[in-house]
């Protein structure tokens, strides 16, 4: 049915395909499970947008605050220093924290790979501050004062 030469025209395409495929840059993370109070907070604003999105959720303190953002990308490169991804549905997250928040999410003992791919700019759209409760990862939300200063 197939010719020899059919054959090796098979297999010269494959090879060609895999070393492509091994080619792209790819960006690992360490898959985690955020707390149900972060995950309930995306599920909510995600229930309004027919659009799948990427959301960086950061954990960080400020001002003796422990805070928690939840920022949504149509699409965003995923840097070096996010700290795991998780997947829910059609979203993607990225977990961003500049110290421990150990209730808030677990790391698990798997890695997602990504290929790399460039940021679109703007297409940003803010869910909101909460202050969190790092006890047991309970949110408040809140409005963080911006101040601009006059001179």
């Amino acid at each position: 049915m197939f010719t020899d030469k059919y054959l090796s025209m098979c297999k010269y395409y494959i090879i060609i395909f895999l070393l492509f495929l091994s080619c792209k840059e790819k960006i690992s993370f360490r898959e985690i499970s955020l707390h149900d109070n972060i995950i309930e907070k995306i599920k909510n604003e995600t229930n309004f947008s027919k659009q799948s999105g990427v959301y960086i959720v950061s954990l960080f303190t400020d001002e003796g605050k422990n805070v928690c953002e939840i920022v949504k990308y149509k699409e965003v490169l995923p840097a070096s220093n996010f700290k795991g991804c998780q997947i829910i549905d059609r979203d993607t997250i990225f977990l961003f924290t500049d110290n421990s928040f150990s209730n808030c999410y677990k790391l698990l003992n798997r890695k997602i790979y990504f290929n790399k791919r460039e940021p679109i700019p703007g297409n940003k759209k803010e869910i909101g501050y909460y202050e969190i409760d790092t006890l047991n990862c309970k949110m408040t939300k809140f409005t963080p004062i911006i101040t601009n200063k006059i001179h």
